[in-house]
């Protein structure tokens, strides 16, 4: 989930450079042939735990372990005399929590040839625990970026993350997951500063919370910008035709797009700063004008934009037709209703076909189907499942303008596996960014499940598209059930779907995301735009729920 730094009150009072302690092994210097690969550093280890310490030994004969604390020694680790490359370690539960731990490896025979781990790590007592490991001290974070914070942590409530400078909150707590990872944007204009720290906190326990070892630094970075290249002034389009959006930036974060027609917004668009987007115009010779401009933005911080020198004009197009839906790569259920949806600039009524392989399956002809731009359309009950489906649409009045749709879809019955080249298959854990486009019904992802485990479904993004999960589950042959389904979750804004499900069988589920006003199969309408665009990007998270 990502967030901003919002308003940094507090203004820098000091620049006290605060450097980070370095590392010395001392003695003689380790070769690769005698070193511990692990733990290295960072690592958080509770007491009671056994682990692993594993070593590289190519000189001494045998070698011996001890526990450091704050480099001073802390006791001899049981496991002695050793030749192998892994030995574990159990951790009494007597030793002390700290952030400050080495391990030393010696020669049994020689105490003056031995390395330490490369880096501290923290062993924690028994109970619930969180740690803070990035930005933990000494690191300098340009403004103006987004960066990750990162933690380790056994309990499974949601934690409360906050800024703090000089010892006060300026920021937060902004709650998210416990899932040891948190993007948070540094706005360009954040205060410079040496004094900063993260603190971590249980949303239920307040006694449960960690921050960060010592103090970070936010610094000036380099200047963002976001400069548009197209249309940038005096270009002309026609209606019915791509407006493709260029842009060029320094920025990591999404950005917004807004067209502009003189002083009134016709439409806005979030998406990947990636320098590229493609809008389609609509054919309706009411877009006909002068008077367009293009508008980007940055999500995070409006003071980094750009927008058209001058404006750009749309003049009309010839007499056409664009279908929208069903428009490829669809499965519209037998029994369903959908609309038909298309564009055009022709004044008369226009004709619905359909074709399975290319032949025309007259039962389904829709002779008049009116101009309106949308036809609602019941699947009938008594249709034979059928793959490669298209749809023509001709205009009555003249049958040399039609199109049909880009892609084949399907007509499936409810409950049955989706054809292999509507889903995506995915493992567990996935992490992944996708969207909801403009021309697509849904978007459908299998994945297998162990019996017995539970799984954690979730939308991270921070976007303002409301989606909704729907989790089918297998029963027998090719049929699939509905198991589990989530509108609303408990992120941000109560938008976001999250679904837990303890998988009762191994085998392949499936995952149908879609915005949240499409019911089980049924795509957003042009009827129902009124509740929103409808279509926009969207992170969708698969993890396995374990013991903490």
């Amino acid at each position: 989930m990502k967030k901003t730094f919002a308003s940094l009150a507090l203004a820098v009072l000091l620049g006290i450079t605060v450097w980070s302690c370095s590392d010395d092994s001392g003695g003689t210097s380790p070769s690769p042939a005698f070193d511990i690969v692990s733990p290295d550093g960072n690592e958080v280890i509770q007491v009671g735990e056994t682990v692993n310490i594993e070593f590289e030994n190519e000189k001494a004969d045998s070698v011996v372990f001890k526990l450091y604390k704050s480099d001073q020694f802390t006791q001899d680790i049981e496991v002695q005399y050793v030749k192998s490359e892994i030995v574990t370690w159990t951790l009494s539960t007597s030793i002390a929590a700290g952030n400050d731990y080495r391990i030393r490896m010696e020669d049994a025979a020689d105490s003056t040839l031995f390395t330490y781990s490369a880096a501290y790590f923290t062993i924690v007592a028994l109970g619930d625990y969180i740690v803070v490991t990035s930005p933990n001290g000494g690191e300098n974070i340009e403004a103006g970026t987004l960066q990750t914070i990162t933690w380790e942590d056994n309990i499974s409530e949601w934690v409360g993350i906050e800024v703090y400078y000089d010892g006060v909150s300026i920021d937060g707590p902004n709650y998210t997951a416990s899932d040891g990872s948190y993007d948070m944007y540094v706005p360009s204009d954040s205060p410079e500063g040496s004094l900063y720290k993260i603190k971590i906190t249980s949303e239920i326990n307040p006694g449960i919370t960690d921050e960060s070892n010592d103090y970070f630094s936010v610094v000036a970075g380099t200047p963002k910008y976001i400069r548009l290249i197209s249309p940038n002034g005096g270009e002309t389009y026609q209606a019915g035709t791509t407006l493709n959006i260029l842009w060029d930036d320094n920025i990591d974060e999404n950005v917004w797009i807004f067209i502009v027609d003189g002083e009134n917004m016709v439409g806005g668009w979030e998406t990947e700063s990636d320098g590229s987007y493609s809008i389609d115009i609509p054919f309706d010779n009411e877009v006909i004008g002068d008077s367009y401009g293009v508008f980007i933005v940055s999500v995070y911080d409006d003071s980094i934009y750009d927008a058209s020198d001058n404006t750009f004009s749309i003049t009309q197009a010839p007499p056409s037709i664009r279908v929208e839906f069903p428009n490829g790569g669809e499965n519209l259920v037998i029994g369903y209703l959908y609309e038909i949806e298309w564009d055009t600039n022709i004044g008369g009524n226009v004709k619905i076909e359909f074709y399975e392989n290319d032949i025309l399956m007259p039962g389904l002809t829709i002779d008049n189907a009116g101009n309106q731009g949308w036809y609602d359309f019941q699947v009938p009950g008594d249709l034979v499942p059928a793959s490669n489906m298209k749809i023509k649409i001709t205009g009555i009045g003249d049958p040399t303008v039609y199109d049909w749709s880009d892609d084949p879809f399907n007509f499936i019955v409810y409950g049955t596996i989706p054809p292999p080249s509507s889903y995506v298959t995915v493992s567990v854990p996935h992490t992944g960014d996708y969207s909801i486009g403009v021309e697509n019904e849904v978007d459908w992802y299998r994945v297998y499940l162990d019996s017995g485990k539970e799984y954690f479904f979730e939308n991270t993004s921070d976007v303002d598209l409301d989606t909704a999960f729907y989790l089918f589950g297998p029963t027998d042959g090719s049929d699939i059930e509905e198991v589990a389904y989530s509108d609303d979750g408990w992120d941000q804004n109560g938008l976001q779907p999250q679904i837990w499900y303890v998988a009762p069988a191994s085998g392949y589920y499936y995952l149908r995301v879609a915005y949240w006003t499409n019911d089980v199969y049924k795509k957003e309408t042009k009827k129902e735009k009124q509740y929103g665009y409808g279509t926009g990007p969207y992170a969708l998270h698969i993890s396995e729920i374990t013991s903490k």
